[in-house]
């Protein structure tokens, strides 16, 4: 099985390069990049890895989770039908992702797995930029594998969603805007696959653009969130219960002062409840209810100046804190500067970033963390690229203070840290995009929860050091009109300094391999295998397939319509052990547009 599995990885690699060898037709990109600079950019001039998925793509899924996972890199856990996942980049775990909305970080501080329970419904998302890699000099903790930052629409349009499919499943949404303002409401529900995994989802998100003259301009966002949920065996093999709720508030203010200098402000405030209770059928047993609260502000000033390049500087102030029946009320603050400076030389074909950051907690120590980046222009289609740069994460609170029959937290826990670098190769013109990388992360006093094999209890420590390294290649090749072909794989080595009788929960249950070919014919049908390869006892293949379909009803009205069949071989397999994913689901979605 080993041989095997290098021989296929050794096999999409050569597709990369063979299809890198006879790309040409070279064409320029909007600007649209923020995620690895701060400030917008053209992707050809990125000295990161960055993946970015438009609003073309994200209109073919029906869910934010379903869309993550078919990126080359990124491995999600979930639990449920999508209900809880766990995003990892690069093999982070999903505490070591930091995700985003509209460059406003949306981590819980009381257990990153809330991080995904996103106020945004997916039809008000304008794209998804991800970062692979460290990005702490830019974004402080948790940026440690990478970053996923969700950028939401800046005006709105008249719209219907309907959505029905297996298990009972109902999806209905509307939404109504014009150029400076819209409001989107989305209610999801399903019976659940099995019993005990039914879920119902509410989602109101609206935005409002409120110009002062031609040099300020102001984006007014809130979101909410509730969602109720069945969680069988989620953490312990009882019928469960869930719920949370997650209200998002942001102020987002760009001052163009002059040509060469604009200054950007950010207030936001997040509030995110979760109650959970063991038996269901017996509530009083055992019930948490935790209450999370975050305010922040951030402000950043960019100049281009000709001399020294380009400067972004910034600062940042936020304030977490924590109500909980189970680890009491708890309270963090963190103070944050950075520095970054873009350099083009050689007629711009070599671009050098290089940045630093201090953050400053006050139960910890400062955290300054540097990084520097480089990319050469071969061609105006192809460029290398290498960056180094280091990361931390401080603890969750559930880390912390947890503390049940069967888990354990630690009030001494360290912060983690690791140092990345990476090598790679871009290529982009009009029928061809590809990214190759090679990654080595290291870090040390990693956290997780471990336990001895002959043990029940779960005790989260820090438990050495690990390294990380990997090759990463994503293609998309547009041959003619008809048809669409994209593939990406990531495959993992992992060096670790554990004792062999502990078992590992979360940090290192990640696959060696995960790949994805993705095939679009007629611009309608689609094919998509995915392939993942843990270990001998531990190989996954799953097969979907969707039908796309546009119509126009009159001038004014337009009607989208996707058939989909998910896990059409009807596989079933288990990210986390006692539950199940969904074994295979047929959906129907209308999406009724008016302009």
């Amino acid at each position: 099985m080993a041989m095997l599995s290098i021989r296929k990885t050794m096999a999409i690699t050569l597709l990369d390069i063979l299809v890198l060898c006879f790309a040409q037709e070279v064409y320029e990109i909007e600007p649209l990049v923020v995620i690895a600079t701060r400030y917008p950019q053209n992707i050809m001039e990125i000295t990161r890895t960055v993946t970015i998925i438009d609003s073309t793509e994200i209109i073919k899924h029906t869910s934010l989770v379903e869309l993550l996972d078919g990126i080359a890199g990124i491995d999600i856990k979930i639990r449920g039908d999508n209900i809880q996942a766990d995003p990892s980049i690069r093999g982070a775990t999903f505490q070591q992702v930091l995700v985003m909305i509209d460059g406003v970080r949306v981590n819980d501080p009381q257990t990153g797995h809330h991080n995904l329970n996103i106020p945004v419904p997916l039809s008000e998302i304008e794209r998804i930029e991800i970062l692979k890699g460290t990005a702490s000099s830019l974004y402080g903790s948790d940026a440690c594998g990478g970053v996923i930052n969700i950028i939401t629409k800046k005006s709105g349009q008249i719209n219907g969603r309907l959505g029905i499919g297996s298990f009972s499943y109902h999806n209905l949404g509307a939404s109504i805007g014009n150029k400076s303002f819209y409001i989107d409401f989305e209610n999801k529900s399903s019976a659940g696959y099995e019993p005990g995994y039914e879920y119902q989802i509410h989602n109101l998100f609206s935005k409002v653009n409120i110009p002062i003259g031609r040099n300020i301009k102001n984006d007014f966002s809130i979101g909410y969130l509730n969602k109720i949920f069945g969680a069988k065996n989620f953490y312990a093999p009882y019928p469960s219960w869930e719920a949370n709720k997650a209200i998002f508030v942001s102020l987002n203010s760009q001052w163009i002062v002059s040509p060469n200098f604009i200054l950007n402000t950010d207030l936001s405030f997040r509030t995110h409840i979760d109650t959970f209770v063991l038996d269901r059928n017996n509530p009083s047993f055992y019930a948490n209810h935790h209450q999370t609260f975050t305010y922040g502000g951030q402000i950043i000033g960019t100049l281009d100046t000709r001399r020294v390049g380009i400067i972004a500087i910034g600062a940042e102030l936020s304030i977490d804190s924590l109500n909980s029946t189970r680890l009491g009320q708890r309270k963090q603050q963190r103070t944050a500067f950075f520095l970054q400076i873009e350099n083009k030389l050689l007629k711009d074909r070599i671009i050098l970033i290089s940045g630093i950051r201090d953050d400053y907690y006050r139960q910890i120590e400062n955290s300054i963390n540097p990084h520097l980046s480089l990319c050469y222009r071969i061609l105006p289609s192809l460029k290398l690229r290498t960056a180094l740069g280091s990361s931390f994460r401080v603890p969750s609170f559930t880390e912390l203070y947890y503390r049940d029959p069967a888990n354990k937290g630690d009030s001494l826990l360290k912060p983690e840290s690791g140092i990345e670098y990476e090598f790679g190769a871009d290529l982009q013109n009009k029928s061809t995009s590809i990214q190759i990388t090679l990654f080595n992360r290291l870090t040390e006093d990693d956290i997780d929860w471990v336990k001895k094999s002959n043990e029940t209890l779960w005790q989260v420590m820090n438990i050495g050091k690990t390294r990380f390294s990997g090759l990463e290649s994503a293609v998309n090749l547009n041959p003619n009109p008809w048809l669409r072909l994209k593939t990406g794989m990531c495959y993992i080595y992992i060096t670790k300094d554990l004792p062999g009788e502990y078992v590992s929960k979360y940090a290192l249950q990640i696959p060696k391999i995960n790949s994805y070919l993705t095939i679009t014919t007629l611009s309608i049908l689609d094919f998509n295998l995915v392939w993942q390869y843990y270990d001998e006892n531990d190989t996954r293949f799953l097969f979907n397939t969707a039908l796309n379909k546009k119509f126009r009803i009159s001038k004014k009205i337009g009607l989208d319509s996707r058939f989909i069949i998910d896990n059409l071989l009807d596989k079933r397999y288990e990210d986390f052990q006692g539950v199940p994913l969904p074994g295979r689901e047929l959906n129907v979605m209308l999406n009724i547009l008016v302009s």
